[in-house]
């Protein structure tokens, strides 16, 4: 099915079925494309098996004042919007304020946080 990984469980099948079958055939059984069959034909592996989760693409824009401002700031105020604290971190450090997307960057550091310290 276009747009679906294929599971474990799909690639076992597919194997199972393959012993007896064409490609083609073994791929229908196990619910998968022809073509998704030829490439696991070429790669048997279990796509769990396959690649390492990557980490961060480009480095955190907050990683140097995060320990040493946000953390207390986050302690002090059991409550604060992510947007404030973001707005005081550019404020104390214009040259930041360039490389930062603002939702995503503050508020999944102040949310993992919050879930630390309380």
């Amino acid at each position: 099915m276009r747009g679906r990984h294929v599971t474990d469980h799909q690639m076992s099948l597919f194997m199972q079925f393959r012993q007896t079958d064409t490609v083609a055939v073994a791929a229908a059984k196990a619910s998968m494309s022809r073509a998704t069959g030829y490439r696991i034909a070429r790669d048997p592996r279990l796509p769990s098996m396959r690649q390492a989760p990557r980490g961060r693409r480009r480095p955190d824009p907050l990683g140097e004042v995060f320990e040493a401002e946000i953390v207390p700031m986050l302690e002090a105020v059991p409550g604060p919007r992510p947007i404030a604290i973001l707005e005081e971190i550019v404020r104390r450090h214009p040259d930041l304020g360039v490389g930062i997307r603002r939702t995503p960057a503050i508020t999944s550091s102040t949310t993992s946080t919050r879930a630390v310290t309380g």
